[in-house]
């Protein structure tokens, strides 16, 4: 499929790109692209741009010659990764009254290639006891009332497709009563190696809180 994409592009008329190459397929035809990203030197396929339009294709349907400059170019080109995840979350363990409750925050990995040293950042936000109780029913928005508990682990993988890596929160003095804080849910953040947010998860009941990361 990628094979006879790559031909029927090659029989159009493509526009020049910045640093853009005319590459050859293994049968000789030839293709104006510009090489976009890889996820990996040992991944078998990179993006292209060619014609306006980005495309993942595969290295092999590339002439020998135009298989070895990619190789080359991957080597000397920090890759970049889609990352996608899934985020779950759970109270473990039976407190009475709910007080010193810790969380587990499951992450898998819904990308189709190696990820490692992600960063999980979780904030459990919290009302403090006679604001719970005066606002049960109108929590969102509140932002000085609440109050949160926050919390970093790494995560070093590698982690492959479907993998998931599990951690645990701090305690958190959560109650259902007037003698403790009421837990409202955890925001989870995921960052990458290089400190770009990649992944948010949210309770519905935090969903509307501004993270502010001066407040951290």
């Amino acid at each position: 499929m990628r094979t006879t994409l790559l031909a029927a592009l090659a029989l159009s008329t493509f526009s020049l790109h910045a640093r853009a190459r005319t590459f050859e397929d293994r049968y000789g035809r030839e293709i104006e692209a510009k090489l976009i990203a890889h996820t990996g030197i040992a991944s078998d396929e990179v993006t292209i741009a060619t014609s306006g339009r980005e495309m993942r294709v595969s290295i092999s349907i590339f002439s020998d010659r135009d298989q070895r400059y990619i190789r080359d170019w991957m080597v000397q080109t920090p890759a970049s990764v889609d990352y996608a995840f899934n985020v779950g979350t759970k109270r473990v363990g039976t407190v009475r009254d709910y007080m010193g409750a810790r969380y587990e925050i499951e992450v898998a990995n819904l990308s189709r290639h190696l990820v490692s040293d992600i960063s999980i950042v979780y904030r459990a936000y919290m009302l403090e006891p006679r604001a719970a109780v005066r606002n049960r029913d109108a929590v969102e928005g509140k932002a000085e009332q609440q109050r949160y508990i926050e919390g970093t682990q790494i995560v070093p993988g590698p982690l492959r497709y479907n993998d998931t890596a599990a951690i645990l929160t701090r305690s958190l003095p959560q109650s259902r009563g007037d003698s403790g804080s009421e837990l409202l849910g955890l925001i989870v953040r995921l960052y990458a190696p290089c400190g770009k947010l990649v992944y948010e998860a949210r309770d519905p009941k935090v969903r509307n809180i501004v993270w502010d990361d001066a407040a951290a």
